[in-house]
């Protein structure tokens, strides 16, 4: 009985349609040992254009480009690394002992070389392109605050990005 329910407990913290860990995870600490006692960074990442792909294309397809996109990033973690969606087309990325000018670069060469989605049998094909926000945490009770600065960096970049150069 305490197995199945160690069992179910995990699964109620993954994302059933990316395997990541899921917004009650990170409000519950799940996937943090990691973070605590230590420094880092995080990432907080909006993936571009997912409305247009559901509502030009589907929903399935949109479901398709968030899998690729959890696994685009995925391809870029350390083991101690911990990727949640917080919902929608958002994820969330905690890099204990890691620094927040490394993990921008990164995550940006990371996306920027990620191939499209190509959709079997079709002549469809999405490209990859996400808005992403970064920000340093000192210890794991400032995750939180640290957060909310990714988020908002995210926004600007979102914002500068839809404005051009």
């Amino acid at each position: 009985m305490r197995i199945a329910h160690e069992q179910l407990l995990r699964e109620s913290y993954l994302d059933a349609l990316t395997g990541a860990y899921n917004r009650r995870a990170f409000s519950e600490g799940a996937g943090l040992e990691d973070a605590r006692g230590s420094f880092g960074a995080l990432a907080v990442f909006d993936l571009d254009n997912l409305k247009d792909v559901n509502d030009r294309h589907g929903h399935k397809y949109g479901d398709d480009l968030l899998r690729h996109f959890a696994n685009i990033l995925r391809a870029g973690l350390r083991s101690n690394d911990k990727l949640y969606r917080l919902g929608g087309d958002e994820f969330l990325l905690v890099m204990p002992r890691a620094v927040a000018e490394v993990v921008e670069k990164r995550m940006r060469e990371l996306i920027s070389s990620a191939p499209p989605l190509e959709i079997a049998d079709t002549d469809l094909s999405f490209p990859v392109s996400a808005s992403i926000g970064v920000a340093d945490f000192k210890s794991v009770e400032q995750l939180e605050a640290a957060v909310h600065d990714a988020d908002r960096n995210m926004y600007k970049a979102k914002r500068s990005r839809k404005r051009g150069p």
